[in-house]
C-alpha cells in the first residue's frame, strides 16, 4: 500500500509542462548563472535569444537586466542577444530597463561592426552623455551630420547626432560632435528644426562660442 501511494503521490505532484530550454535559459539569466547557458551554448543547443516562445516570457536578456545578473549581460551580448529588442513581457527593450542602471547600461555596450548599425549606440551614448563609449562607436567614417533611417516597420527617422545632443542636454557629446564636423546649422530631418534654432541656455552659449571660434 505505501508504495502504490508513493506512487500516486508521485503521478499527482509531477509537472504537468517541463520548462522549456527558453524558460531554463531565462531563470539561468535571472539568477546569474552564466555557466548553465554557456552549457546550453557549447552543446549547439542554443534557441533564437530575441524570439520568446510567448508573451508571458521575457527575453533573456531582459530578465538579466531587470534582475541585475551584470555578469550574464555581457554574455548574452556576445551570444546575439539583442538590446533594442522590445520584450513582449516588460513592454520595454534592454536599453529601457537599464536606464536607472548605469552599470548594465555600460555591460550592454558592444560595438557592431555596421556603421548603420551602431547609430543605435551613438545615439545611446548621446542620450546618457557618455562621451568614452560615444568616442568608441562613432569610428573613422562616422557621418555627424547624417540622419539614420531604421527601416524596420513601422519606419523610425533617428535625430541627427548634434539634435539629438542638444534635446537630450548632453553637453559634452555635442562638444565632441562640433568638434568632429557637426554643422549646427544644418536641418534636422526628424525636428525639421536647426540644432542651434533647437539649443536653449547653456547649451546654446557654447554653440554659438564653436561657431565664433571657427569664423574668427
Amino acid at each position: 500500500m505505501r508504495q502504490r501511494k508513493s506512487k500516486v503521490m508521485q503521478k499527482t505532484f509531477a509537472p504537468a509542462n517541463p520548462p522549456s530550454l527558453f524558460d531554463r535559459i531565462v531563470v539561468a539569466a535571472r539568477n546569474g548563472r552564466e555557466d548553465i547557458i554557456e552549457d546550453f551554448k557549447n552543446s549547439g543547443a542554443l534557441p533564437d535569444l530575441n524570439v520568446p516562445p510567448n508573451e508571458n516570457t521575457p527575453l533573456p536578456l531582459c530578465e538579466a537586466v531587470n534582475c541585475g545578473s551584470l555578469n550574464v549581460i555581457r554574455l548574452l551580448r556576445r551570444l546575439g542577444a539583442s538590446p533594442n529588442r522590445r520584450c513582449p513581457f516588460y513592454g520595454k527593450t534592454a536599453y529601457e530597463l537599464a536606464a536607472d542602471d548605469v552599470e548594465a547600461y555600460r555591460r550592454l555596450k558592444i560595438r557592431r561592426k555596421k556603421q548603420t548599425c551602431a547609430y543605435f549606440d551613438i545615439h545611446t551614448a548621446i542620450g546618457y552623455d557618455d562621451l568614452e563609449w560615444l568616442r568608441k562607436v562613432a569610428g573613422d567614417d562616422f557621418k555627424p551630420n547624417f540622419n539614420f533611417y531604421y527601416p524596420m516597420p513601422p519606419g523610425f527617422l533617428f535625430y541627427s547626432p548634434l539634435a539629438y545632443a542638444v534635446q537630450s542636454r548632453s553637453m559634452r557629446c555635442a562638444r565632441w560632435l562640433l568638434e568632429h564636423g557637426a554643422d549646427p546649422n544644418r536641418v534636422c530631418r526628424r525636428s525639421q528644426k536647426k540644432p542651434l534654432q533647437m539649443a536653449k541656455g547653456r547649451m546654446r552659449r557654447m554653440i554659438e562660442e564653436f561657431m565664433r571660434r571657427g569664423s574668427a
